[in-house]
């Protein structure tokens, strides 16, 4: 029988380590885990079944293993090429909403308030018989060019209440109040905000000469300004004194609360004017007024000015609605009884002239 050749014994030699690299999805990545995965396999790292053949637990042969990175690295190597392709993608929408998203957004592009018009056109023409004068458009009106369009303004309503306009009229005929009803539009401020309370004190101030002049310009009868608060200003700017009337309603005031006890104090009786009732209307005729050297084609020789309440929604309480649709009609008998030169209107022989371009 032919003798069975023994295998010849020869000492394993290890293999020459060898990167390997996974292919990731982004190329600037793949030389960071190529360096990566060069630092793990030059490591000197024993599987689990290598540590238990050194130990003598199992059969001392080398194992297979050691050729192959180790389970755990491979993971590892594996997980990490995630990470990065969840990185590569953009946290964006899916792409139909995307296009949605960017359909809507095109359709209906953002407007700042920087990038809005300016100011209002003045409604104005030579020898009206009344102009309003507001302290500065609000946003609504800014973006929407109509005086007085905001919401809850009671502009409008007081006017038509006081048979100043027609009950066809709304804020988008403005731009026909002059010509139809010569009743004029203009603001001390042509900067829009959202708020009055925005502006400050020097800024109108220096608005006023301004409108003094345009004001003479145009000569109307008779100059309302909207605001309580701005007559003040502009009595004290042209040094006219003048004390502003009595709300109707005081505005509410919260007390500081006390810690010590007190005793309730008998209720008083209320001094507050009823809904509807103005005192005297007198005390709204500021006491200034421009004059001309001679009368113009409708027999305007001066311009008289008057206090009106803030027909803004934020000014409910001090002035109700019915109590500014009183004023508005005070104004309105005035002002026919002042075309018609009539006996009965204001006597205006104490107010001061002033000089428009004195200022």
């Amino acid at each position: 029988m032919p003798q069975r050749r023994r295998s010849q014994t020869s000492t394993p030699q290890t293999p020459k380590r060898e990167c390997k690299t996974i292919d990731t999805p982004t190329s600037h990545d793949t030389k960071s885990l190529e360096i990566e995965a060069t630092r793990i396999y030059e490591t000197p790292r024993r599987s689990p079944r290598r540590q238990h053949a050194d130990s003598g637990t199992k059969r001392g042969h080398v194992s297979d293993s050691e050729d192959e990175p180790d389970d755990d690295v491979e993971d590892l190597l594996v997980a990490r090429s995630r990470n990065l392709k969840l990185e590569s993608r953009s946290p964006s929408k899916s792409p139909l909403k995307r296009s949605r998203t960017e359909t809507a957004s095109s359709q209906t592009p953002k407007v700042y308030v920087d990038e809005l018009p300016k100011g209002l056109p003045d409604r104005l023409l030579e020898g009206l018989d009344i102009v309003f004068c507001g302290i500065n458009p609000g946003l609504t009106s800014n973006s929407n060019g109509f005086h007085y369009s905001g919401r809850g303004n009671q502009f409008w309503e007081c006017l038509l209440q006081a048979n100043f306009i027609t009950p066809d009229i709304t804020y988008r005929n403005a731009p026909e109040l002059p010509s139809r009803f010569s009743i004029g539009m203009t603001d001390l401020v042509t900067r829009a905000t959202a708020k009055a309370s925005e502006l400050s004190q020097a800024e109108m101030r220096e608005s006023l000469p301004l409108l003094l002049k345009k004001i003479s310009e145009h000569r109307p009868r008779v100059v309302s300004f909207l605001s309580i608060g701005l007559c003040e200003l502009i009595t004290t700017s042209i040094s006219c004194p003048w004390k502003a009337p009595k709300a109707p309603r005081e505005t509410k005031r919260m007390k500081p609360r006390s810690l010590s006890p007190q005793k309730k104090s008998p209720k008083k009786a209320s001094t507050q004017v009823p809904p509807g009732n103005v005192a005297n209307f007198r005390e709204y005729l500021l006491p200034f007024k421009l004059k001309y050297p001679n009368a113009n084609a409708e027999g305007i020789s001066e311009t008289l000015f008057f206090a009106m309440p803030s027909t803004s929604a934020a000014n409910g309480y001090s002035y109700r609605l019915e109590d500014k649709i009183v004023l508005f009609r005070e104004l309105h008998s005035q002002l026919q009884l002042i075309k018609e030169q009539s006996p009965d209107a204001l006597d205006i022989s104490s107010l001061t002239v002033i000089d428009p371009l004195g200022f």
